[in-house]
């Protein structure tokens, strides 16, 4: 029997873990690595602007500050997370929608406890 609030996992939410986690862990790499990151932006923005003959530069100067901006902003996020801990919340039992179906989990039984000092059954075949 389940103990405490039951939460019924669906692919979705299973999908919606695993992008958190990389979006995660994407925002430590950036933490991690910011000065790489832009230092690319500024290599890229200089290619942009060598392609195009310098027509756009001060287009191509302000998206690429804004690109810096944004990088600060999710660096920043990734060194929140670079320290906190990775657990599962208290609380809920997991029951996945094939455990609902006949034979899942409602209609496990659970095992009794053998008596102290009973191991294996080492008698052989019956």
């Amino acid at each position: 029997m389940p103990v405490g609030p039951v939460y019924v996992r669906t692919v979705a939410d299973n999908f919606m873990d695993k992008a958190k986690g990389l979006a995660d862990k994407a925002k430590e790499l950036v933490h991690e690595h910011e000065d790489k990151v832009d230092g690319a932006l500024d290599k890229v923005g200089d290619l942009i602007d060598q392609k195009t003959g310098g027509k756009h530069s001060s287009t191509i100067d302000t998206a690429v500050a804004k690109a810096k901006e944004a990088t600060d902003k999710v660096g920043a996020e990734g060194s929140k997370l670079a320290g906190a801990p990775k657990s599962k919340p208290a609380g809920k039992q997991v029951i996945r929608p094939k455990d609902l179906e006949p034979g899942g989990l409602a209609a496990k039984k659970p095992k009794k406890a053998k008596p102290a000092g009973s191991g294996p059954d080492l008698t052989g075949p019956r």
